[in-house]
């Protein structure tokens, strides 16, 4: 059996586990019942292999897989009871079951299955390729005409008062011509030329709550607060913000102020520019402008949504730019204010451009085609009709197989018999998609259909769909990879293939997001829907189609203000739950007994604050919960019969923490205990009612772990605890200490597999914490968290590590040494933030002093130019200057021993040639500060003006005269398409 579970075999795999398990336990007819059903599994994968199976061949099958899922609730429901009573069901069922079982293949028999599958033609079989390459960006083929034509509208130009009005553009054209890769191209391109920017896209039942929260998002970025429920308060919140005016500060003070700092070089400009803008908070000769946003709106489906949406975007003359995608032609007049001329209509592409685009996408850009393959390609890009989402999808499958002409020709012949003269785009489409589909290999057909689940459009990362497929038990165990690396591995097949598409455009999201096509999830949700693989309901559909049994339930409830489950539903055999939507719309959980993944998306816009998941206590099967919600959410007191929990995430506040995870000492503890199955915990930066405190370091967590995360404030420990060592499989671990020791440090630096780490110290250190050779071999996250900062790497520690994040206080007298000795050593190192916060006796000028202490360290590193700076409130710490806490007194010995090296400062009159101007109104502020501060001289040849955030002081338009310089100027660090005038 291929996978534990599939859409193609049902519980079958799963199923044969547990009863072999059983008969090692001698429980009573197990071995026999498992003979039978080995039977029948060998035929159900043999006619899963037929390209286009009869209808008596899928429903044999769809009766092997319900009769799988059957017998695995009663195994399970056995295991979970164990009495007397539980035995004599289990033999009741046993018979009742091998009846079942010798009916199903008496009915192979008579319907003569054998002959049927002999007369079949199989599917072409699929084959993992060795290696995963992602495929590099290409420029959309044949659209470069219609790129150019959107360019020049889209573009702002403050020279033409024509063109500074609002505008709005529809792109039109059928599915699958291209038109989300063009309007992509152009936001990437264009979008850093707008102040404010999102891409959202729609569907065919909107949750218009959902698009106007994503656009908020997005165009709020640097301000976290929690969004109305309200469609009538997100609309006017959105407006608000696209009309916030910026102040742009007046040449005369720049001058003003360049010209003080010329004379009195030793003082930071950034002070001279607090004083300049302290004197034009209330001057009138200050200018007000608006700021420039940029909208896509991908897939628009409705005139109604368009006209919610547009009461959104005030109008004005401030080159701010909408575009909409759509396949309507009413919905392109409607957004562009019926005016023909801004719409764009996306033809199919040519002959030639067609083949260009297969070609480039089978053997690589830039490559030709062999001379055996020229008249076939021809062939197959001709049935694609000029498509590029059919010709990618083709082109991957082609590239994912053996370079022979027969699979070339099998291709060819599959488009010719099924495909008429003048097929339309939708039928090209679904026969593509059902190729590519039918060439899989079963678990990633099942992991493909699980997308089914999510609502059309929905944005996910690929971490928390390679845990989800973890969980439901669709990946195959495959020689020297783990389940994560499989999973891993399916997901990057299934984007080589163009069935999942790269979604970025949000850059709030951790790392990159992804997307299933609208025309491709139509295809899985069908083909999910035939194979009773996932229901899913919502509210806005005016029918339901429900099936008898329901294995996993997807309910979408997003916009729904009262919806309840529907009353015909048997939720007994639901192993798998999704609810999307409000609060006081989601189903009593102590009903769905045999759960065994649960994700909650859940929101309140009722005023409540509280949600209880205390019913989860009654979940034994429970092995992934996931849960997201804008509430407090208040777990069980006791959920240590969950035996079965691998993965807990809530991504929301905790009223508090079950106590047989965290033991109660004065405050809460946390542990693991017992648990051989936990592989990854996360309490996701919660609020506590309470602070906690975890010392006890004797109860330790077993080897499999992998991600450790003690995230402030929920668990601060005393010390590193000892069993830290044994985590050989860990890869992640976030942890708060009280105090560093360097036996610790030792520790941390031997695990093996740890590539991310994040320290958080809440007592500081006298001495500098030192990595020595050899520690870390594979780290290439670490952040480290302290009051005060003081490092030292040497040579050959940590070699792999690219990402250095440092947070640390400015105290007041404080004498910085070298805060990162030897960091010079870290070769790979790509990317360095810092945050500087303040200690509660701090002043403005101990805190100047600490971050041109921390400049002079970074300058030791060729990655000076990839380093920013946030300034922070305050880092957490016990700090008693006087009472500073030593590593140990061999790091003191160390240090003594260490040769200092000498530091390079500036002296007054040297030669600079570059010049940062920072106000003090920014710095204070969580928001980046990039570059070094340089000290002004005459030779001064650039000038750098770091991005401002919206909220605080401006200077888009600046006037410096070009004789201040005496040399041609070079302006750095302005982000484009916000002009600088000299």
């Amino acid at each position: 059996m291929e996978a534990v579970k599939s859409a193609s075999f049902g519980a079958m795999g799963s199923l044969l586990r547990k009863l072999e398990d059983l008969a090692n336990t001698e429980v009573y007819g197990a071995s026999e019942l498992r003979d039978d059903l080995c039977s029948i599994s060998t035929k159900i994968v043999k006619l899963s292999e037929v390209d286009d199976p009869s209808l008596t061949m899928n429903y044999w099958m769809k009766d092997v897989r319900e009769l799988s899922y059957d017998i695995e609730d009663c195994i399970d429901q056995f295991l979970c009871s164990m009495g007397p009573d539980a035995k004599m069901a289990w033999i009741s069922n046993l018979l009742r079951f091998r009846s079942c079982v010798e009916e199903v293949r008496d009915r192979y028999n008579r319907y003569n299955l054998d002959y049927s599958l002999r007369n079949s033609t199989a599917a072409a079989q699929h084959r993992f390729r060795p290696q995963y390459r992602e495929p590099s960006p290409v420029f959309p083929v044949g659209m470069e005409r219609t790129i150019n034509q959107l360019r020049w509208q889209i573009e702002p130009k403050s020279d033409d008062e024509n063109n500074m009005q609002l505008k709005v553009v529809s792109i039109l054209g059928v599915e699958g011509v291209g038109k989300s890769t063009l309007t992509q191209n152009l936001w990437h391109e264009l979008g850093g030329q707008f102040e404010c920017k999102a891409f959202v896209q729609t569907a065919k039942q909107p949750d218009m709550r959902f698009i106007l929260k994503n656009i908020l998002s997005q165009i709020r970025l640097r301000q976290i607060r929690e969004a109305s429920q309200l469609v009538s308060n997100l609309i006017h919140d959105i407006r608000n913000h696209l009309q916030d005016k910026r102040f742009c500060l007046p040449a005369l003070y720049l001058h003003i102020s360049l010209l003080l700092h010329k004379v009195h070089c030793y003082l930071p400009i950034c002070i001279l520019f607090h004083d300049a803008m302290s004197l034009t908070k209330h001057d009138s000769s200050l200018q007000l402008f608006f700021i420039r946003y940029f909208i896509i709106i991908d897939d628009l489906r409705a005139v109604s949504v368009w006209d919610v949406l547009s009461r959104c975007f005030p109008e004005g003359n401030h080159c701010s730019r909408i575009i909409t995608t759509t396949t309507i032609d009413d919905v392109a007049l409607a957004s562009c204010n019926y005016d023909p001329e801004h719409i764009y209509q996306l033809e199919p592409l040519g002959a030639d451009d067609s083949h260009q685009l297969f070609i480039s996408r089978v053997f690589g850009s830039g490559k030709g085609c062999p001379q055996q393959f020229i008249e076939v390609s021809a062939d197959i890009t001709k049935k694609c009709g000029g498509l590029p989402l059919a010709i990618i999808c083709i082109a991957r499958l082609i590239a994912s197989q053996p370079e022979t002409i027969e699979h070339w020709e099998f291709v060819r012949s599959i488009l010719h018999h099924n495909l008429r003269a003048r097929s339309s785009f939708a039928e090209i489409l679904k026969l593509v998609f059902k190729l590519c589909y039918s060439t899989l290999p079963h678990c990633l057909k099942t992991c493909l259909l699980y997308l089914s689940a999510y609502p059309e459009n929905y944005i996910f990362l690929k971490d928390d769909l390679v845990k989800q497929w973890i969980a439901e038990d669709f990946i195959c165990t495959m020689d020297g990879m783990d389940l994560v690396e499989v999973a891993s591995r399916y997901f990057d097949e299934l984007l080589s293939l163009g069935l999942i598409q790269r979604m970025d455009t949000n850059s709030k999201k951790k790392g990159l997001s992804y997307v299933v096509h609208p025309a491709v999830f139509e295809f899985i949700v069908y083909k999910s829907m035939e194979d009773n693989f996932i229901t899913v309901i919502d509210y806005s559909q005016s029918t339901v189609v429900l099936t008898d049994k329901i294995h996993r339930l997807s309910l979408h409830y997003g916009s729904a203000t009262y919806a309840t489950l529907p009353a015909s539903i048997d939720v007994s055999q639901i192993r798998s739950l999704i609810f999307i939507g409000l609060l006081n719309c989601m189903p009593s959980l102590a009903e769905f007994r045999l759960v065994e993944i649960l994700i909650l998306h859940l929101r309140s816009d009722d005023g409540a604050t509280r949600f209880s998941l205390t019913e989860i206590s009654e979940l034994l099967l429970l092995r992934y919960l996931q849960v997201r919600c804008n509430v407090i959410v208040q777990l069980p007191n006791h959920i240590q019969d969950l035996k079965h929990l691998e993965i807990l995430e809530i991504n929301a506040r905790i009223a508090a923490v079950p106590c047989d995870i965290v033991h109660v000492r004065n405050l809460l503890n946390l542990s693991l205990g017992e648990r051989k199955n936990f592989k990854h915990l996360t309490l996701s930066r919660v609020a506590t009612d309470k602070a906690v405190s975890s010392d006890d370091s004797r109860n330790e967590p077993t080897p499999p772990l992998q991600i450790l995360e003690f995230l402030p404030p929920i668990c601060i420990s005393s010390i590193l605890p000892v069993w830290i060592y044994k985590l050989r499989c860990l890869y992640v671990l976030e942890i708060v200490v009280k105090e560093l020791r360097m036996k610790d440090i030792s520790v941390l630096g031997e695990l093996p597999a740890l590539t991310a780490l994040s320290l958080y110290v809440r007592i500081p250190a006298v001495g500098p914490v030192i990595f020595r050779a050899g520690m870390f071999p594979v780290l290439e996250y670490f952040k480290f968290v302290s009051g005060v900062l003081s490092m030292d790497f040497r040579e050959k520690a940590m070699p792999n590590l690219r990402t250095l994040k440092l947070g640390f206080n400015a105290h007041k007298g404080e004498q910085y040494s070298d805060m990162l000795a030897g960091i010079q050593y870290l070769l790979n190192l790509q990317k360095i933030v810092a945050s500087i916060g303040a200690a509660t006796d701090a002043k403005e000028f101990d805190r100047r002093a600490a971050w041109s202490a921390l400049n002079d360290a970074i300058r030791m590193h060729l990655c000076e130019k990839n380093f920013k700076v946030k300034r922070v409130d305050r880092i957490d710490e016990e700090y008693d200057p006087s009472k500073k806490q030593t590593l140990s007194q061999e790091s003191v010995r160390e240090q003594e021993d260490v040769p200092k090296e000498p530091r390079v400062t500036q002296k007054e009159g040297l030669v600079t040639e570059q010049l940062l101007i920072k106000p003090a109104e920014y710095t204070e502020k969580h928001d980046d500060i990039s570059g070094t501060n340089f000290l002004y001289h005459d030779s001064l040849k650039s000038l750098a003006l770091p991005y401002l955030p919206k909220n605080h002081l401006s200077y888009t338009y600046i006037s410096v005269p070009k004789e201040f310089f005496q040399t041609r100027i070079v302006l750095k660090g302005i982000p484009q398409g916000r002009p600088l005038r000299c």
